[in-house]
Formats: structure tokens, C-alpha cells, sequence
């Protein structure tokens, strides 16, 4: 009897041991709820972002300045939810119009409110801009106030970027022209160097910078005729979009226009291919959406799980 007990008395503390071995080798195995498709995705954003590298907040290192386009009438819902979701990511923002709303504030431009004087309204954003802060800011974006930004990963792709060079960067369209054009909806974004030549080469010409029908294919004519280069691809390094000229559920349903994949230049995906884990921006987005998507991005935490996305950016 007392063999027994010796033998299980020896299996038990060989199993204690190799409990003990387990638990410090394989802690997260164990004890970690997630599943496996946590873990999947949870190695792919480690792929984004490499833990090990230093951090920095890229606030002080990229500066943008965001211009949103808005008219009297969309003041106090679309250009106000703007202003108080993403804008404040920004290094600075202005709300542009052809009418000055000094509370809000909107800057008033020389210019005629309507759809058909949208290209004359940036034409006359951009000067303004360029006087104002040309020197200033490295990257100048256009948003419409139905246009949600995440500024943070915008931020993150153009560290890459030099805002010295003349560079020009959305979603391109490859219809209408011959070198294709941003979206306007989507936003795009203008380096220091191509806001200057755009101001002091283009808009004294009307030649080089018409006045054409649509104002996003007028300012992809206009910054090709001074030379400034359009990056074709703003897509994440598994080829998966960030600029997206609609709202992200159109995506998942089965009623994504139709007009979406001639015009993009890139293949158009949907469900959950759609969309980088950077996405940037999205279009016609009401207002109600706009607190619902910063709530969601800013404020919700998932409780039990641990985020690999670190809150400051490392620089690649």
C-alpha cells in the first residue's frame, strides 16, 4: 500500500513539474481565450507594425494641414460634425466657403457657391493656402464635409514621403484623362512642393489649370500639366486599399456601385478585402455616421483583448 502511494506521490510530482515547465514556456498557449483567428490576425498587424522597433509620434515629424470644402447650408451638421470628430487629428484645419462664418470659423473665399464653381472654389482654396501656410505645412489634404479621415494613418503613409518633391496622392481614377485623376470624395493629398508649383506655375495659366465640369478631374489635369507626379498607388503592402470614394458598407452589401470598378485604377475587392487595416478615408458619410465611426475608433475598447496596434507609429 505505501509503494503505491510512493508511485503516485512520484507521478504527481513529475506532473507538477511538467505543469510548471508548460505554464512558463507557453503562457499565452494556455491562458489566452482568443482563438485562432485572433492569433492569425493579431501576427498580420505585427507584420504592419514591428513591436521591437522605437516609436514615435509622427504629430511633430508629418505635418498636414487639412482644407475642408463646405457650403452655409451644411454648417451646422456636416462641416460641425467634421469639426468635432477627425478634424482636431490635424495639425491644423480650415473650413473653407464662398461665405465667412467668423463662430464657426469659416475662411470666406472670393468665389460663387455651387456644384458647377466647385474647381474655381479650389482653385481659389489652394492660392489661399498657399499664401497663408505654403511654407508651413509638409502636406496639404482636401476633404468634402461628408468625408471622414483617419489623420493617424494618413500620417503613417506619408512619413514615407518626401513633401519636397512634388507628389500627388488618393484613389486614383484611371477614366476621363489620359493621366487619370484622385478622387475628390476620397480626398487627396498635395505636397508642399506640388501645392507651390500648382500655385505660382498653374493657376495663372488657365491652360495648364482649366475650368472644366468635374473639379477632381480638373485638378488631376492641372497637376499633371506642372508637373507634379501622381503616386498611382495608395494601397497598403498587401494591396489593399485606403482611400475609399465610398462609405465602407457599401462594401459588404450587394448593392456597391457599379461605376467603382471602371474607374478605379486599382482592382476593386469587397467584403472584408475591400479595405486595408490603414484605411484612411471613406465618402458620404452623414453625420450621424461621423460620431459613430470616431466613437468606435477612439473610444470602444474590446474587452479581454489586447491590441497589437501600438498608439504611437514606429518610423520605417
Amino acid at each position: 500500500m505505501s509503494r503505491v502511494s510512493k508511485k503516485k506521490w512520484l507521478f504527481l510530482l513529475l506532473l507538477s513539474v511538467m505543469i510548471v515547465l508548460v505554464l512558463n514556456f507557453y503562457p499565452e498557449k494556455l491562458f489566452d481565450i482568443k482563438t485562432r483567428h485572433h492569433y492569425e490576425n493579431h501576427n498580420s498587424n505585427r507584420n504592419y507594425f514591428e513591436m521591437d522597433k522605437k516609436f514615435v509620434d509622427l504629430k511633430d515629424n508629418v505635418k498636414i494641414l487639412c482644407w475642408i470644402m463646405t457650403i452655409p447650408k451644411h454648417l451646422q451638421t456636416r462641416a460641425k460634425a467634421v469639426k468635432e470628430t477627425w478634424a482636431p487629428h490635424c495639425n491644423k484645419y480650415v473650413f473653407l466657403s464662398g461665405v465667412e462664418n467668423i463662430t464657426f470659423p469659416v475662411v470666406k473665399l472670393n468665389i460663387v457657391e455651387g456644384k458647377h464653381h466647385l474647381t474655381n472654389k479650389t482653385y481659389a482654396s489652394l492660392s489661399y493656402l498657399y499664401r497663408k501656410y505654403g511654407r508651413e505645412y509638409d502636406w496639404f489634404l482636401k476633404a468634402d464635409d461628408d468625408t471622414y479621415i483617419i489623420v493617424e494613418n494618413l500620417r503613417y503613409m506619408l512619413h514615407s514621403f518626401n513633401p519636397n518633391n512634388p507628389l500627388f496622392i488618393g484613389r486614383k481614377f484611371k477614366m476621363i484623362i489620359p493621366n487619370g485623376y484622385m478622387s475628390g470624395g476620397a480626398g487627396y493629398v498635395l505636397s508642399r512642393q506640388a501645392l507651390e508649383l500648382v500655385v505660382t506655375k498653374g493657376l495663372p495659366n488657365n491652360t495648364l489649370c482649366p475650368v472644366g465640369w468635374a473639379e477632381d478631374v480638373d485638378i488631376g489635369r492641372c497637376v499633371t500639366n506642372v508637373g507634379v507626379n501622381h503616386v498611382n498607388s495608395s494601397a497598403d503592402q498587401y494591396g489593399k486599399e485606403r482611400f475609399h470614394p465610398v462609405y465602407l458598407s457599401e462594401y459588404f452589401s450587394t448593392h456597391l456601385h457599379n461605376w467603382i470598378y471602371p474607374y478605379s485604377l486599382a482592382k476593386v475587392y469587397t467584403k472584408a478585402e475591400c479595405c486595408s487595416n490603414l484605411t484612411i478615408s471613406m465618402h458620404y458619410v452623414v453625420p450621424e455616421q461621423m460620431y459613430m465611426i470616431d466613437f468606435l475608433l477612439y473610444h470602444v475598447e474590446v474587452h479581454g483583448e489586447v491590441s497589437g496596434w501600438p498608439k504611437k507609429f514606429p518610423l520605417l
